[in-house]
This record gives structure tokens, sequence and C-alpha cells, in this order.
């Protein structure tokens, strides 16, 4: 295992260019400063390096609550991740609409003393397979919110 290094936002840029699995290279571009943003399909996936220490693989899944019913079901989705699964940590985003929510998932890695390039694969493979795969079990919880597969 090689030493950890320093993780900023120009090692991660490098390290994402670098990925050797095409299902995991994804064309990350600049969000705004010490963060990279990736937008999929069902959400757009972070990675951000505002907070000293911290290396934050976030995504923001796209469907959006209009009713009382998608609502209560993305409550339940978010409670049933967080009690049942090691990760990622979900919440509900508020839009700038009243009673409208939509949905976040994180993982963190504290990259005090760096990262290996170990370190930062394995991170970023367990990071986005699993809020994938728990944005992918919410699509089919609340299929009615999930109008981008419809103008596909």
């Amino acid at each position: 295992m090689g030493n950890p290094t320093p993780v900023d936002v120009q090692r991660m840029r490098k390290f994402l260019g670098e990925l050797d699995s095409s299902a995991l290279k994804l064309d990350f571009q600049e969000y705004r400063d010490n963060e990279l943003a990736y937008p999929s399909e069902s959400a757009v996936i972070f990675v951000n390096m505002t907070a000293p220490n911290i290396l934050q693989i976030r995504g923001q899944w796209r469907g959006i609550t209009t009713d009382d019913e998608s609502f209560a079901e993305l409550t339940r989705q978010v409670h049933l991740c967080n009690v049942q699964r090691s990760g990622p940590k979900a919440y509900l985003l508020p839009t700038q609409q009243p009673m409208e929510f939509g949905l976040g998932a994180e993982f963190n890695l504290i990259v005090s003393k760096g990262a290996s390039q170990e370190q930062l694969v394995n991170f970023y493979e367990m990071a986005l397979t699993m809020i994938f795969g728990f944005f992918q079990d919410v699509e089919r919880a609340v299929p009615q919110i999930v109008t981008w597969k419809e103008s596909s």
C-alpha cells in the first residue's frame, strides 16, 4: 500500500482523470472552488474538498416531492437508509418551493493525514456504488417522482 499524500482538488482531478475502469470514469467538471461535479441521468455527483481535512462524495438525486404521499415515502427511504445500511448518510434537501424536497446522500473520508492511492480508489468505488444503489432503490419506491426517464 502506498504512503498517504495530501488530498486537494488538483490531486482529485488527476485521480479522476487516471481511473482505469470505464464504469467509474466519470467526466467531472469544476463546479465551484474545491468542488467538482458530474451530472448523471438520475443525480448530480459532487466531489467536495471545501472542508479542511475531509473528502466528501455527495449525490443529489433529481427527484422532487410535490405531494404528501411522495414526501412520506421519501422520508421513509431516508430513515431506512440511515438505520439499515452502513452508508450512505441520507437526508432530505429543501427546495426553494414550500413543501418540496429533494434527496441527498454522502460519504466522507477524513484525509487530515492524506490518503494513499488505494484508499482513494476504494473510497471512490464504495461511495459511488452505494450512493447510486440507494438512489436506484428510491426510484423503485417512489416511481411517481421519477420524471427524467419520461423525457429521455
